[in-house]
This record gives C-alpha cells, sequence and structure tokens, in this order.
C-alpha cells in the first residue's frame, strides 16, 4: 500500500515538471511530453538512489535553500501584481499574449533582481553547512538573516528595474 502511494503522489509532479520544461521555450514543445516525463522520472530516480544514505541531511539543507528563494520569488511576483498590473501598465494582465514571446515582458529585472538577492542570501545564511560573513557578524554560529536579506533586496531592486524595462520595452 505504502509503495502505491508514493507512486501516485510522484505522478502528478513528474506530469508537472515536464509540462513546465514545455513552457520554457518554443523548442522543448518539439518534445513530446512523455518523453519529458521519462527524462524527468530518470533524474529523480538517479538523484534518490545516489542520496538515499544522507536523505535526512539532504532534504533539510534543500528546504533551508528553498526558503531562501522563495523570499525573493515571492517580492518579484507581489509588485508585479500589486504595482506594476495595477497602477503602471494601463490594462494590467494581458490574457491573449500569453503564448507570444514577443508580447511577454522581458523579465530581465526580475532576473536580475532574483540573482542580486541570492548572491545577498549566501552572505546572510547560517546553516550547518556554511555560515556567510554577513552572518558571522553575529556569532559563532551566525545569524540567519538569509530569508529577510533576500526578500529586502528583491522588493528594492524589481520596482525601478521593471520600470526601466517597461519604459525601453513597452511590455
Amino acid at each position: 500500500m505504502f509503495a502505491f502511494s508514493i507512486i501516485s503522489n510522484c505522478i502528478p509532479n513528474t506530469y508537472s515538471a515536464a509540462l513546465s520544461i514545455q513552457s520554457l521555450a518554443p523548442i522543448f514543445q518539439k518534445v513530446p511530453r512523455a518523453v519529458w516525463t521519462i527524462v524527468v522520472f530518470l533524474i529523480y530516480t538517479v538523484a534518490a538512489i545516489a542520496g538515499r544514505d544522507h536523505f535526512s541531511a539532504i532534504l533539510s539543507n534543500f528546504l533551508a535553500i528553498l526558503g531562501y528563494w522563495i523570499a525573493f520569488f515571492i517580492a518579484v511576483v507581489a509588485e508585479e501584481h500589486f504595482i506594476f498590473r495595477k497602477f503602471v501598465i494601463p490594462g494590467g494582465y494581458d490574457l491573449t499574449a500569453y503564448h507570444d514571446i514577443k508580447r511577454l515582458p522581458v523579465g530581465a529585472a526580475g532576473i536580475f533582481a532574483c540573482c542580486c538577492a541570492a548572491g545577498l542570501a549566501v552572505v546572510s545564511m547560517a546553516q550547518t553547512w556554511y555560515i556567510g560573513p554577513l552572518a558571522k557578524t553575529f556569532g559563532p554560529f551566525g545569524g540567519d538573516l538569509g530569508f529577510e536579506m533576500s526578500f529586502i533586496t528583491a522588493a528594492v531592486l524589481y520596482p525601478p528595474l521593471r520600470y526601466i524595462e517597461y519604459r525601453l520595452t513597452r511590455r
């Protein structure tokens, strides 16, 4: 029973990963989704076999990194929705532009803001396997400010960068 529940929990995630890969670029849409599903299955199966002896450590380290990522991602998505789609971009969301790459936002502002936020998260994180230089100022075990610093960095950088991007590209 346990084995069947694991399989049924992995199927939606594997299919979703394959769908996400196809949405990255039009070239990936030429490969059938079933092939991407098999590729994703092979990747996580190899990763599971390789990390089976250290699962708890890998999971806790991965979840710590995921927390930093979600902080700057939320900042960028929230500001795009609440600032730009409501006040700056006329009409808000153009739902007919989802499949036309020439009408979608470039994304350079978001990528740059997220990269800067990730860099600041690294220097201000305090994990069992790494303590950044900024986190070391709080003592021998460090003070983990990675989540807060990454959120604040993205929240401060994204609006002016996105405004410049919008003014230059009008999308």
